[in-house]
């Protein structure tokens, strides 16, 4: 495993929530297991967590997982007047999960590897964005926002690059666990880029089938 990863995380399962190298998320801790999860992180010479989504749960006591998340380094910590920990992490290398377990704590805790990640940390030589040019995407992005009434700067979003878009729509948008799961285990941006496009075309084509009178 790379020498800058841990063999074994903390994991914090959220549904509806990916992070992807390189990118921020901001989160809002308050139950007592993951304010532990969080201390425990500090005390860790890398301080960080996996944010992994859970699955659908057979019952209430079912806390399986994906088996494919990514790990989180936490760069900002606040603790607030009711116990509250506001903090962020930077996303590092998608990991898999090779085995979990329950900790004392009462949050799962698992053996990692990041073997299929490789190249979130040791990059390759950059290249040319393939997709840089194409209008494909804000154009579903504008209509996606405005069927789903989400209010954005579309100054900022005009300005953004394609390949400064992608990892932060991929994270953002109220998409299913299932279409965020595809998008987070996307072999690489290119192939990320296109998922993403297809996932918003197939989000407005089908919204605009419901406004549709049928006979």
């Amino acid at each position: 495993m790379h020498q800058y990863l841990p063999d074994k995380i903390s994991i914090f399962p959220l549904k509806g929530v990916i992070i992807l190298p390189e990118t921020i998320l901001p989160l809002n801790i308050f139950e007592p297991r993951y304010l532990s999860m969080v201390e425990n992180a500090l005390k860790t010479s890398h301080r960080m967590i996996g944010i992994i989504q859970p699955k659908k749960k057979a019952n209430k006591n079912d806390l399986s997982v994906y088996l494919t998340g990514c790990l989180g380094k936490i760069i900002k910590f606040e603790e607030t007047n009711d116990g509250r920990y506001i903090i962020s992490l930077r996303g590092i290398s998608r990991i898999n999960i090779v085995n979990e377990t329950l900790s004392e704590d009462g949050y799962l805790v698992a053996e990692i590897n990041n073997k299929n990640y490789v190249n979130d940390i040791n990059k390759l030589e950059e290249k040319k964005f393939i997709y840089e040019n194409d209008k494909k995407l804000k154009i579903e992005l504008k209509n996606y926002f405005k069927i789903k009434k989400i209010q954005t700067d579309w100054d900022y979003i005009n300005k953004c690059a394609n390949i400064d878009l992608v990892d932060q729509i991929s994270m953002i948008c109220p998409f299913t666990s299932e279409e965020k799961q595809m998008l987070l285990e996307s072999q690489n941006l290119e192939n990320r880029y296109l998922l993403l496009t297809s996932i918003l075309e197939m989000n407005n084509r089908n919204s605009g089938d419901k406004n549709v009178i049928k006979h």
